[in-house]
This record gives C-alpha cells, sequence and structure tokens, in this order.
C-alpha cells in the first residue's frame, strides 16, 4: 500500500525516482524498492515525504484516504482546509454538469478531481503564509 501511494504521488508531482532520491538523499533504487513494497522507510523518512508531499503520515501509510494535513498553527490556531474538500470536489463535478461536460466524468476519476483539490489548496497554502508573513512584518 506505501509503495503504492508512493508512486502516485510521486508521478502526480511529476518526478523520477532520481527526482525524490535527490530529495531525500538517497539512492533511486531505494525510492524503487519502497514502491515495490520490496524495503520500508524508517520514521524521519517517512517524516520526510510526508512534508514533501504536503500529505500526512497517516496517508503515506494507508490509514486514511485524506489529502490534507494541519498546515500552519499560530495562536494555538490550526488552519486546515478538510473541512472544505468534499464541497469543492461537488462543486467541481457540479460545474462539470452545469457547462455540459458531463461526460468529461467517465474520463476524470475521483483520483483526478482530487489531485485539481490539491493544486488549489497549495495555492491557498502559500497565500495563507504570504497574508501571515505579511500582518506579522507590518506590526
Amino acid at each position: 500500500m506505501f509503495g503504492h501511494k508512493l508512486a502516485n504521488l510521486r508521478k502526480d508531482h511529476n518526478l523520477t525516482q532520481k527526482d525524490l532520491a535527490d530529495v531525500l538523499k538517497c539512492s533511486p533504487s531505494r525510492i524503487g524498492m519502497y514502491e515495490q513494497g520490496r524495503r520500508s522507510p524508517d520514521l524521519e523518512t517517512l517524516e520526510a515525504l510526508a512534508d514533501y508531499f504536503k500529505v500526512t503520515t497517516d496517508l503515506l501509510v494507508g490509514r486514511t484516504e485524506s489529502l490534507t494535513v494541519p498546515i500552519i498553527k499560530e495562536s494555538d490556531e490550526i488552519y486546515q482546509l478538510n473541512t472544505i474538500i468534499d464541497p469543492i470536489t461537488e462543486y467541481i463535478k457540479t460545474k462539470l454538469k452545469n457547462e455540459n461536460l458531463s461526460t468529461v466524468s467517465e474520463i476524470l476519476s475521483e483520483d483526478d478531481i482530487m489531485l485539481f483539490v490539491r493544486f488549489g489548496e497549495n495555492a491557498a497554502i502559500e497565500m495563507i503564509k504570504n497574508r501571515i508573513h505579511q500582518k506579522k512584518q507590518s506590526v
């Protein structure tokens, strides 16, 4: 399960095994072994992967399908986007249907739609971080 998730995340980010190995400072063959289920990562590597892909370790090991992760902790508030993921997914499906693109749902899988949502989520994360940074600098 971990290997399959890792391979999908790597491919979703248009990375080769060598690219990911460079990020983790390991060999490409180690990435291949992870993806084939012939080797398991240590905790430090698992955390590094979760941080890099902005997912939870639970997602990587198959304990959850949620792609979201608490993204910013400030003043004991955790900003999470997972409460809006489902409505966004439904909005995309409805919008496609309203645009007479309902046949697209035959081409796009749930994973494809979640990937679109994740791209938007990552953009939102960066915007939130920038605004917090700007606010701190103006004080």
